[in-house]
């Protein structure tokens, strides 16, 4: 290996490794166990967003970009509003667009005396208006049932397959991690 790969400073949110040292040991961490450790912390960063896929209410067959019937009928369910999208009057980012409004559950609804219609969307803690057939519409419930992966029999089998696949992959990554534990035990407990 190059000399320039020798000398950097690798840090992760564990521990810290300053191969400038002279030392032998330091020469084989980075050589042979450093390359492997960051795969390792790639594994858990992937493990971490997948758990937040699942703490939250999204979709995993959406997120790998399975076609769905929910996203196709979601293209096309802005051309039921009055605008081609909601006005973001406060917004940490205003790309916001009327599935946005359609996915997230309304709280803080407000009627002003233009007769528009003000609601504060949770999630992307932002502030949008409308009118109040646009107001009607979300409130009928029937945007919202489109859009809802669960209200198609083919999104759900797609889901409960990407599920599947997922469950399969994460088993296979545990067995080969306690296949690792194991022989990283008999280096350990039973040196040659």
């Amino acid at each position: 290996m190059d000399s320039s790969y020798e000398e950097e400073i690798v840090q992760d949110d564990d521990c810290q490794y300053d191969s400038s040292l002279d030392s032998g040991e330091e020469k084989i961490r980075l050589r042979h166990f450093y390359p492997s450790r960051q795969k390792l912390l790639f594994v858990r960063e992937l493990l971490r967003s997948y758990q937040a896929m699942l703490d939250g209410d999204n979709s995993f067959a959406r997120m790998f970009n399975l076609p769905l019937m929910s996203d196709v009928l979601a293209e096309r369910i802005t051309r039921l509003f009055s605008e081609s999208r909601p006005k973001v009057l406060e917004a940490c980012n205003h790309d916001i667009n009327w599935v946005d409004v359609i996915r997230e559950c309304l709280v803080e609804v407000k009627r002003h005396d233009n007769g528009m219609y003000q609601y504060y969307l949770p999630k992307r803690k932002a502030l949008v208006e409308m009118s109040e057939f646009d107001h009607c519409l979300v409130l009928s419930g029937i945007p919202r049932q489109l859009v809802h992966p669960k209200s198609h029999p083919s999104d759900v089998q797609a889901e409960r397959s990407t599920l599947e696949l997922l469950a399969k992959e994460i088993s296979s990554w545990n067995d080969i991690i306690l296949n690792r534990k194991y022989i990283v035990w008999l280096v350990v407990w039973h040196p040659q």
